[in-house]
């Protein structure tokens, strides 16, 4: 299956963006590669000197973090994190914290199995890789997210809304 899940986070000034892994699973796990990844520029498409990465020639590279499948969700809090859905292979959707160079495991790391049923990894841990927060299984088939802050439905106020 293809990936090419995105959305795009507005937030002071940034542009956060997410690609997905556009069925080349690997190249998630390599930084050189857009793909599997979420990037962050400045809202005028410069690319802060403060991004974690390298491009191969030096330069900075818009790789804010990586190792991502198929990005449906992306929002922020009023504390300023960051999370993201991801919706997994066959099972496996993730709920993430999104945080600064960090790798969030695809295709390494998963809850997920193919649509036919074969494993893709047999790793849900591997150590310098980030665990979701939530993760579902069997999926719910994740895509938008929004936070919700107000008074009309007071139970929810503070709560992640998934769609």
């Amino acid at each position: 299956p293809y990936h090419f899940g995105s959305r795009i986070l507005l937030d002071k000034g940034y542009i956060y963006f997410t690609v997905g892994d556009k069925g080349n699973m690997n190249d998630a796990q390599d930084i050189s590669k857009p793909n599997g990844k979420i990037h962050l520029l400045f809202d005028n498409g410069l690319v802060p000197k403060s991004n974690p990465f390298k491009n191969l020639d030096g330069s900075t590279s818009s790789v804010w973090c990586y190792g991502n499948v198929n990005l449906q969700g992306l929002a922020i809090d009023i504390r300023n994190n960051i999370l993201s859905l991801e919706h997994g292979p066959k099972v496996g959707d993730e709920l993430n914290f999104i945080r600064k160079g960090n790798n969030y495991g695809w295709p390494i790391i998963t809850y997920g199995i193919n649509y036919d049923g074969t494993s893709i990894s047999d790793k849900t841990h591997y150590e310098g890789m980030k665990q979701p927060i939530w993760y579902w299984t069997p999926s719910i088939a994740v895509c938008g997210m929004k936070f919700y802050y107000g008074e009309m439905f007071e139970s929810w106020n503070g709560n992640i809304l998934v769609t």
